[in-house]
């Protein structure tokens, strides 16, 4: 932001003030310098967890804060932090209708307030790494705090969107799914044909062979038909003979009749036999088989045509999956991770070649350590709630990775000794008497 030259100076944690915050009445936090640990320390309940609520609070505002903020029975809260470079101030009202109300002042090291979008100058310093607390990236349990491992390292690839390559191959692997469905479909239904033996017949032309048939049943008929009138006729002769015997007064005409007759079969030309249609109908009987068999063949091609094309989809859509997938892991394998042997893979974090989870607690430690470091802001702040997990040794460690760096590390621990770090009792700061 433009605003950002104005400030001047480092961004670094100098103090944190914060008066009726939560569970804290008055509290004063002052590192002393970079690179180190400091410890805050207390029973529990007297308010620890709330130093770090009211650091991110300043930061981050009434967004980072639970609904009701002040101590119960104050009249309002205050939060102070200096960073070097400008001094945040917030100031928390209760109101009528039991909402808060927050104020924002932030003050230039040339002691010129920001005016203009003070919040995001803010934002601008911070960053997302105070989000980060080590010790709950070493806690997520199981695949989903794989998941959360990995979204926090996702930041450490600028300029990759993991959400909508995951978006894009999701999309990419239902369609390549129907795809080898409908493959897979056509497939078995191309096998569920039977085919005869041999290779595929020559079509025939059934049509033309009925016809023939059709023609040749015509002319039998025919042939029946003149066959049955001369059978008539000769019958008809044979009653003129009858008539003859008994009509012998018509006997000159009947006898002329019969003559005619005669003369007309004397001088018909003999009858063709009739067709043998036995091998015509065994012809269309074989053509019929014959174009069955061709028809399992054609519809055999068809589906193991369309197979192929569903399975050509299918291909270019597995390419436009492991082109996504290659292009996530360029954008991995290009990113500086923080630790020799970190890798992820978008949704599970690996540490040198083995899940996370199987690490030792000192591998954890150090790569959550880095992790945060390395997500942090401008202001190099990692936050750690839950510290009384860390003994001597990862403590140890902790300050180690952040010695000689612009880091400052604060742990709330469990610690009724009153000797260690920043004490808070009942919501109120003191130097440990081993300060």
């Amino acid at each position: 932001m433009a605003n950002q030259t104005d400030a001047g100076g480092d961004c670094r944690l100098v103090e944190l003030r914060a008066q009726n915050f939560l569970r804290l009445k008055a509290v004063d936090l002052r590192p002393g310098g970079t690179g180190k640990v400091m410890e805050i320390t207390g029973a529990n309940g007297d308010g620890k967890t709330s130093v770090l609520r009211a650091l991110w609070s300043a930061l981050k505002g009434k967004s980072a804060a639970p609904p009701v903020a002040v101590r119960a029975g104050a009249p309002e809260g205050t939060l102070r932090l200096d960073l070097g470079r400008a001094t945040v101030e917030r100031t928390i009202t209760p109101g009528a209708n039991g909402e808060e109300a927050w104020t924002l002042k932030v003050t230039l090291a040339n002691g010129r307030r920001l005016t203009n979008k003070p919040q995001g100058f803010l934002d601008a310093l911070v960053g997302e790494g105070l989000w980060l607390d080590p010790m709950e990236f070493v806690r997520w349990p199981g695949a989903a705090g794989d998941k959360q491992r990995a979204d926090s390292i996702k930041r450490l690839v600028p300029g990759f969107d993991f959400d909508a390559n995951a978006e894009h191959r999701a999309t990419a692997f239902a369609e390549r799914t129907d795809w080898n469905r409908d493959a897979r479909r056509e497939r078995d239904a191309a096998l569920a044909i039977t085919l005869p033996e041999g290779p595929e017949p020559e079509a025939v032309d059934v049509a033309a062979t009925l016809r023939d048939i059709e023609a040749k049943e015509k002319e039998n008929s025919t042939i029946a038909e003149r066959k049955r009138r001369r059978e008539e006729a000769s019958d008809h002769v044979d009653k003129l003979d009858d008539e003859i015997e008994q009509l012998q007064a018509r006997l000159v005409s009947l006898k002329k009749q019969r003559d005619e007759f005669q003369a007309k079969l004397a001088a018909a030309p003999a009858l063709p036999e009739p067709h043998d249609l036995t091998s015509s109908r065994a012809r269309v009987a074989l053509a019929a088989a014959t174009n069955e068999a061709r028809q399992l063949f054609a519809m055999r091609r068809r589906h193991e045509a369309s197979a192929a094309e569903y399975e050509a989809a299918a291909a270019k859509l597995t390419e436009r999956i492991d082109a996504l997938d290659k292009a996530k892991a360029d954008a991995i394998a290009a990113a500086k991770l923080p630790i020799s042997g970190l890798a992820f893979d978008g949704e599970r974090v690996t540490l040198n070649g083995l899940p996370f989870q199987q690490a030792s607690t000192a591998e954890k430690i150090r790569t959550a350590m880095a992790v945060a470091m390395a997500t942090a802001g401008d202001l190099k702040v990692v936050m750690i709630d839950e510290g009384s997990e860390l003994d001597s040794k990862s403590l140890k460690l902790v300050g180690d990775m952040v010695k000689d760096t612009p880091f400052v590390v604060l742990v709330c621990r469990v610690d009724e000794s009153g000797e260690r770090g920043l004490v808070i009792e009942d919501g109120v700061s003191r130097p440990g008497k081993a300060q």
